[in-house]
């Protein structure tokens, strides 16, 4: 392979939420720092498309909206949904609405190999391929942890499914996904979560933090949702040996309100931000939703983990993943969270190690380097392939009898 014919990659993503995003830039990240100038990478989001079904952006827009003023409604349709059956006519939908979209995506960047970081995309990949006459590798990275992992999520068509724990595994193949397509490699979160550049009393006085205070890191996702302001003002009346750091994300609201009030102990207020990972290594305890993406950063960077709030049946599962590994709890109230942080700071610090050394274990910090080797070999396997056709069609083209034939034979093996 020359320099002239790097590796084209397409990763699919979502603005549902800011976990596919953050999935889609660590991949995207960990591609181009592991291979350089051999990919070229472009991260697109089929449903802003200009053709893409209205009813896909509209439900998309309304995502956190929904799951914050209708929680229960959004549980019972992801429940009643999650079944090998209701998944099938879900995708079929999904693939008549998209592959115009896809096929547009498809045709435009040419790619060697597609990555999807979102659930909707996998049939429709395959009917823009067959309509392009020409098979592209596809990879659907799984952004969830645990048991509730929607069955949609699960297609045979594709190439490899990068899932993120043992649990999802076993649900793959009871989906009917082929074992040997299924690989276990976890969420890709950003490289530097696993990479620490100081000890946490060096970055604490790098942010300004009191140096030797442990400090716990809040958070709610990056729209900054849940009762983030609830939770931090219960944590401040507890007068806990320990400073807080609250990231509000894109919740402007949010974050005003918490720079208006007048915290009796050493309280750190950002609103959102990129250097997360520098917070998540200056701190001892993570205080977050139960979003795949926050878990799996709180857990790269070895943060034990009290889980304060959750999407019920998408989140439900990486609740379970979390407490049922022993690397955090579920404390769904203030006064739960607070109790918690009591014994961990004050009553049992033995106990708080435990859960740090779980959290520990847990992690994979490597995961995004893990599945861009894989998306790299799919990607050289069709480069590779697409060469020898099109030298094959070449030579055979010169002879005028064989043209024919070489039309044929390349139209047959782009598709196989």
């Amino acid at each position: 392979m020359t320099e002239s014919q790097p590796i084209r990659i397409l990763i699919l993503t979502a603005d549902a939420g800011a976990g596919h995003r953050s999935a889609a830039n660590a991949l995207d990240g960990a591609l181009r720092a592991r291979y350089g100038d051999r990919v070229v990478t472009v991260i697109v989001n089929p449903l802003h498309e200009p053709h893409a079904p209205i009813v896909f952006r509209l439900a998309e827009e309304n995502y956190l909206n929904q799951v914050q003023t209708t929680p229960t409604l959004y549980q019972l349709q992801h429940e009643a949904t999650d079944s090998p059956l209701s998944a099938a006519l879900f995708s079929l939908s999904a693939r008549w609405l998209l592959t115009r979209t896809m096929t547009r995506l498809l045709a435009h960047w040419q790619p060697d190999v597609v990555v999807s970081v979102y659930m909707l995309y996998s049939e429709a990949v395959v009917a823009a391929g067959a309509r392009l006459g020409r098979k592209v590798p596809h990879i659907t990275v799984i952004t969830d942890l645990g048991s509730t992992v929607h069955a949609v999520w699960f297609s045979p068509h594709d190439t490899v499914c990068v899932v993120s724990s043992e649990v999802v595994r076993r649900k793959a193949l009871t989906c009917g996904m082929d074992e040997a397509r299924v690989v276990v490699a976890g969420i890709p979160v950003d490289r530097r979560f696993g990479q620490p550049t100081a000890s946490p009393s060096a970055l604490r006085q790098q942010l300004g933090w009191q140096p030797d205070l442990p400090a716990i890191l809040l958070m709610s996702g990056g729209a900054g949702i849940g009762h983030v302001a609830d939770l931090a003002t219960a944590i401040d009346d507890a007068c806990l040996p320990a400073q807080l750091a609250i990231v509000a994300g894109r919740n402007e609201e949010l974050e005003a309100h918490l720079r208006a009030v007048a915290w009796r102990n050493q309280t750190h207020i950002y609103g959102f931000m990129r250097e997360v990972p520098t917070l998540m290594h200056a701190s001892d305890i993570a205080l977050t939703k139960a979003g795949g993406l926050s878990v799996s950063e709180a857990l790269a960077a070895g943060l034990p983990i009290i889980l304060h709030s959750a999407i019920q049946g998408q989140e439900t599962g990486n609740v379970e993943h979390v407490v049922e590994n022993g690397a955090g709890v579920w404390a769904p109230s203030s006064a739960e969270v607070v109790r918690t942080l009591r014994r961990w700071l004050v009553q049992d610090p033995q106990e708080w190690q435990r859960f740090t050394d779980a959290a520990r274990a847990l992690g994979r910090a490597q995961a995004a380097d893990e599945i861009a080797d894989l998306v790299f070999k799919a990607g050289s396997q069709m480069k590779a392939k697409t060469s020898r056709v099109t030298r094959r069609l070449r030579l055979a083209t010169q002879i005028r009898p064989l043209r024919a034939w070489a039309k044929r034979y390349a139209r047959r093996m782009l598709r196989s």
